[in-house]
């Protein structure tokens, strides 16, 4: 004698009220398939009572300038904060006129050659008793030209010969009128 597995499927008559809910479901996907279908074939006509859309406007500059910085307003990003200030004299029209670099104080044209000086002589006038007591002159030389720098440029002056970096030969600083010049 075989046992039956009292929980195998077993199938279930359908009753009425579920007959007619799939026959409900049917007929609405039927319906929305139709509609859809309507929907692909049919062209877009714009009704005649609707607004016309107006076109989208461009933010003004002053407006992107505000936006910008009202979101810079805590950042400490010293270049965003430039360029949030930049943007902002733009669009008020304000911005520097075209700034002139500041002429450079030593020129290496006069008596040294223009190359990268490896020395710096500085020259000493006396006071107050002292044979280091003001200075009133430095001059760059590269090591070509270091004794010529020391006798010629310098003059009458004490010379004390110190390193340099990012001078070039023949650039000279008077700090006596506090100006660069040549020779």
């Amino acid at each position: 004698m075989t046992q039956r597995n009292p929980i195998a499927h077993r199938p279930r008559a359908i009753t009425p009220a579920v007959a007619e809910l799939h026959r409900l479901a049917r007929e609405d996907f039927a319906k929305g398939e139709q509609q859809r279908a309507a929907a692909r074939l049919a062209r877009y006509t714009p009704s005649a009572t609707a607004a016309p859309i107006p076109p989208a406007t461009e933010p003004s500059d002053l407006d992107v300038a505000i936006s910008v910085a009202q979101q810079l307003l805590d950042s400490d990003q010293v270049l965003s904060l430039r360029e949030a200030l930049r943007l902002l004299l733009r669009a008020l029209d304000a911005e520097p006129r075209a700034v002139q670099p500041p002429a450079a104080p030593h020129t290496p044209v006069g008596p040294g050659c223009g190359a990268p000086a490896t020395v710096r002589y500085e020259g000493y006038s006396p006071r107050d008793g002292l044979a280091h007591g003001s200075l009133d002159l430095a001059v760059y030389a590269c090591d070509d030209h270091a004794g010529q720098a020391r006798t010629e440029w310098i003059g009458d002056l004490l010379a004390y010969r110190t390193t340099t970096a990012g001078s070039r030969c023949g650039e000279r600083f008077d700090f006596t009128t506090l100006r660069g010049e040549h020779r």
